[in-house]
């Protein structure tokens, strides 16, 4: 299992206003790397963790389609956007076990989305509208040891640009709080890093904020 953010995924029966759908088959749910993937990147920044639930119907062949946010709590993190990311993972049986077609039914179907307490968390954010292009929990396993064993939370700010040899170099610009390898940790990033710069920018210079929390209690 990777060292970043552990997902895990609290599903209850979906309820149905028909009785051919009180008790679905399913063939298929998502998995914890589906819910690494959508995880919203401003709850998980904050260590966030709630609930959304969807409403669908399911076609012929079992999947959900027309699927919408009956609710989603806290509000204001993009739960429930994320949990209609997670949507076409479902997949139930084409027939209930009494034999009726599922097709045309409608399901809700509530998904809780948690973060392992045990796990530490680094996020990146671009600044002048560079875009990072991969997942948070690829970096995880950078978290300064002693920081993490200690539960210390800090961020740096880094600025990668060419040098004369078109050599591209980076340095820390601040690190907060010091002594905490915060700010190398955050170099080591660098080679690792796919990321897109904004139309039309001519600067070639990138700046970077990098955030490290820590396991919680």
């Amino acid at each position: 299992m990777p060292l970043a953010a552990a997902l895990f995924l609290l599903m209850q029966s979906p309820a149905a206003p028909t009785a051919s759908l009180e008790n679905p088959q399913w063939v298929r749910r998502p998995n914890m790397d589906a819910m690494r993937r959508h995880y919203p990147q401003a709850a998980l920044e904050e260590g966030i963790e709630g609930r959304a639930v969807i409403a669908c119907v399911v076609a012929a062949d079992g999947a959900l389609t027309g699927c919408t946010v009956a609710a989603e709590e806290p509000a204001g993190y993009g739960l429930g956007e994320a949990a209609l990311k997670v949507a076409p993972e479902f997949r139930m049986e084409a027939r209930t076990k009494q034999g009726a077609p599922v097709a045309g039914g409608r399901v809700r179907i509530p998904i809780r989305f948690g973060i392992n307490p045990k796990d530490a968390f680094i996020s990146i954010k671009g600044e002048g509208g560079w875009k990072i292009l991969q997942q948070p929990w690829e970096w995880e396993r950078l978290y300064p040891l002693k920081a993490r064993q200690q539960k210390v939370a800090g961020e740096a700010r880094v600025e990668c640009k060419p040098n004369e040899k078109r050599k591209i170099i980076c340095t820390v610009l601040s690190e907060t709080p010091g002594g905490h390898g915060f700010g190398q940790a955050a170099l080591d990033l660098q080679g690792k890093l796919m990321m897109a710069p904004p139309v039309g920018v001519s600067e070639k210079v990138l700046r970077m904020t990098v955030k490290f929390r820590p396991p919680r209690d």
